[in-house]
């Protein structure tokens, strides 16, 4: 067989179980599919909106569960696999299912890779990087922290982080109404209603 008639059938066969996932989703499921692809799309690629995953992994929560959705925003950290280091970042999760679509863009993309878009537990868009999903007890994250604070040079920016960090943990922990000030706060374009406007 030529090779590019394999690959023709690879992706034949990739296009077929991604539609064989899709056709086995509950309708939440399907909710929070469509939610993703939205804020992907007209979001995150679209106005290139990036560093903002405890923004999105609260909006999402509040969104779902406007539709009767209940899912958990996760606050936690993560590693590119370029360095020792950990990374801050929130996702949201339904029935142990992890979504996370903020890495879609970043910044500055030579320090920060792009991640993948994951939902549901599943990849649908490749990243630059694989990025690991860890709790925030896991042994991995004292390690990386302490390399991390090893380095002079990151003094402040670490000091910066693990305070947002506590706080982000603090408000993904307090329930509606703490998710409900926080994206009241937000900057105009960035409040509830304003990304409802986007997604709807």
């Amino acid at each position: 067989m030529g090779e590019a008639k394999r690959r023709g059938k690879e992706i034949d066969e990739l296009k077929k179980q991604a539609a064989m996932w899709r056709e086995s989703l509950s309708p939440d499921e399907r909710t929070i599919l469509q939610l993703a692809e939205r804020l992907d799309e007209r979001l995150i690629r679209g106005l290139k909106f990036s560093e903002g995953c405890y923004h999105l992994a609260f909006f999402m929560t509040k969104y779902l569960a406007s539709h009767g959705i209940t899912v958990t925003p996760t606050i936690g950290w993560v590693n590119d696999g370029t360095w020792q280091g950990m990374t801050s970042h929130g996702w949201i999760e339904y029935k142990g299912k992890k979504t996370d679509i903020s890495l879609g863009c970043t910044s500055n993309p030579d320090a920060q890779p792009i991640g993948s878009m994951i939902v549901l537990d599943r990849v649908l868009r490749k990243g630059t990087a694989d990025y690991t999903y860890y709790e925030n007890d896991a042994p991995k994250v004292a390690v990386g922290l302490k390399y991390m604070r090893s380095n002079p040079d990151l003094d402040d920016v670490l000091a910066h982080k693990e305070a947002e960090h506590a706080t982000m943990i603090e408000i993904a922990g307090g329930g509606p109404k703490a998710i409900d000030d926080y994206l009241f706060r937000a900057p105009q374009g960035l409040k509830y209603d304003d990304l409802v406007r986007i997604v709807d």
